[in-house]
């Protein structure tokens, strides 16, 4: 007899505890190391901060959802618990986000001085971090009277932490590159005569393709992430419909249709 979720647990509880500590040694050399804290790090950091925010909370839940499900769905920390999965949920891919937003603003928009400074930097951070607050509020005011993980809140969560990440970013993306095209097309276009003038171009087209060849790193690793996350979301919106027995017998798995809405909500009628 295999136990899919005892083995399931184990291995989210692995991958939660290696994420943590490859977003921690990855964080402390731009933290100790004073060469390193330009302004593109503090973004990364930020990036390491929410993943370790995010591991921190979910290494926690999935072992309490195996080995401690009743205190984990207690009915007196049923909001704290759904209102922290969202923010949880949506903390990495909103800090991707932002430091989208940052090279957007920097690319574009050159000549403003405010989008160099590092006061820019900390008010999009902050406006980063209340956002997911403030989007992960309809969890605060649910009416259920059980702890269950209702349709609504799945599809809200996979929403917010999927598609409008990826929209937001797929948008900017797109416009920087565009913009970067055209700024290319034009400085081929000029005709210069001065030495002085042509140096300054060249200047200027090589922080143009540092800029685009480091947007295309930080999307490869969104588009990852995304890739990774986006199916633990739809799987729980497809587990309303479809039951998979966590016991399996020999190698065969017992699939039936059902109109489940989550094992949290079975634990509490039980009791």
């Amino acid at each position: 007899m295999v136990d899919i979720f005892l083995i399931t647990t184990l291995v989210e509880v692995t991958l939660s505890i290696v994420i943590l500590l490859f977003a921690l040694l990855y964080s402390i050399p731009l933290l100790l190391v004073r060469r390193f804290r330009h302004h593109n790090n503090i973004f990364i950091i930020n990036i390491c901060l929410a993943t370790l925010a995010s591991g921190i909370f979910f290494l926690i839940y999935f072992a309490m959802y195996y080995f401690d499900v009743d205190r984990l769905f207690a009915p007196n920390m049923c909001i704290v618990l759904y209102y922290g999965y969202n923010i949880a949920g949506v903390g990495i891919p909103y800090a991707f986000v932002n430091f989208t937003i940052y090279r957007f603003c920097s690319i574009m928009y050159p000549a403003k001085g405010l989008f160099k400074t590092k006061k820019w930097i900390v008010i999009s951070i902050a406006i980063q971090w209340i956002s997911e607050f403030v989007i992960s509020m309809p969890f605060i005011f649910r009416q259920e009277p059980y702890c269950s993980y209702e349709i609504w809140m799945q599809i809200y969560t996979c929403l917010t932490a999927v598609f409008v990440p990826l929209f937001i970013n797929m948008v900017l993306y797109v416009l920087i590159f565009l913009h970067a095209r055209s700024s290319s097309r034009r400085v081929h276009a000029q005709t210069l005569s001065m030495t002085t003038s042509n140096s300054v171009n060249i200047q200027q087209g090589s922080i143009n393709r540092r800029d685009i060849s480091l947007l295309r790193q930080m999307f490869f690793i969104f588009s990852m992430f995304i890739g990774g996350w986006a199916p633990a979301y739809l799987s729980l919106l497809i587990s309303n419909y479809i039951y998979v027995d966590p016991i399996i017998p020999g190698d065969d798995a017992s699939i039936t249709l059902s109109s489940l809405t989550g094992e949290e909500e079975s634990v509490n009628n039980d009791n």
